[in-house]
């Protein structure tokens, strides 16, 4: 393959946000423009992940501290995507129903362990891949460490001159974590210590940009909007500004078509007033709101880096 993407989420296989979504669109518009490219992720108990059948390509164990921890690299079958999605079954860490929390709601207490297993299993498999990838693609803090691992583990030392990207589609989340627990990563060159450290913490955000070959943004914006943070994470990316590049990201079309979306109450016609009164009036009967009043919509998680707290004095102003 040419280029591989290590990810916690690909939609539909398991998605909580944006992230899933370019994932899960990327590779398959690679591989129509011949351009090789395959997702690995971790294999939860997802609904779609369940109903798959899988072709067994790796086994291997992790060193996890004190613990070895077996797991499989699995193939599903088929490539029901349009690209080879791959998943690491590691068993105790991803068998939930979940991606980051249980139906309740809980957020899992174990995901440092959980994701220094997957970019360890992850980077087990492709050191044994022939021929190895010609790009590792790494998205987000749950895969923050692998650059600095292909860099500066023994363990992956096959994977040294494999050119990385790591792409942050949200920088408020670092993933974090005490070097009290630096004895669940493998070995690696002492010197390269520092490249960990952020703030006295070891940070998978961090580390990511100052390792990977190419750091990358979601959007043009969204890159200067970061660089120009008046903290610390403003001045390493003006630091490390002669890698990165913003990428404006779109929408599947093919798969967000509201000609044929199923989740809408009426598909899109050539009559777009109409189209819109259709799906509204649905939702006004739903929640008892009056129909000659517009209807203003929020898609997003009601937290700050989503502008959720600008629409109360949008509203007040309107």
């Amino acid at each position: 393959m040419d280029i591989i993407h290590i990810s916690a989420e690909c939609y539909p296989a398991a998605k909580a946000g944006g992230l899933g979504d370019v994932v899960g669109a990327l590779p398959k518009y690679l591989n129509q423009k011949e351009v090789s490219t395959a997702v690995i992720m971790p294999k939860y108990y997802t609904p779609w992940l369940l109903h798959q059948r899988y072709e067994l390509v790796h086994t291997h164990v992790v060193q996890l501290g004190q613990h070895r921890i077996p797991f499989a690299i699995e193939k599903v079958a088929d490539d029901p995507l349009g690209f080879p999605l791959y998943v690491a079954n590691i068993p105790g860490k991803f068998d939930r129903p979940g991606i980051y929390s249980d139906p309740g709601g809980w957020y899992y207490q174990d995901e440092v362990e959980r994701f220094l297993c997957f970019q360890q299993a992850a980077l087990h498999w492709l050191s044994n891949l022939k021929p190895r990838p010609k790009l590792v693609h790494c998205h987000d803090h749950h895969t923050g460490l692998v650059p600095f691992f292909m860099q500066h583990s023994e363990a992956f030392r096959k994977l040294k001159k494999v050119p990385t990207v790591f792409t942050i589609h949200n920088a408020e989340y670092h993933g974090a974590f005490s070097w009290e627990k630096a004895n669940l990563l493998p070995p690696y060159a002492e010197e390269a210590k520092g490249l960990l450290d952020w703030n006295h913490l070891i940070d998978p955000l961090t580390t990511g940009i100052k390792t990977a070959w190419r750091i990358t943004t979601v959007s043009p914006n969204y890159m200067n909007e970061l660089s120009r943070m008046n903290n610390d994470l403003g001045w390493l990316l003006q630091h490390e500004s002669e890698k990165t590049l913003g990428i404006l990201n779109g929408i599947d079309a093919h798969h967000w078509d509201p000609k044929a979306d199923p989740m809408l109450f009426s598909p899109l016609d050539e009559q777009l007033a109409a189209f819109k009164t259709a799906n509204k009036m649905p939702i006004v009967q739903r929640f008892t709101l009056r129909p000659d009043l517009p209807l203003i919509t929020f898609i997003g998680r009601l937290v700050r880096e989503k502008g959720a707290d600008l629409i109360p004095d949008l509203l007040g102003k309107a």
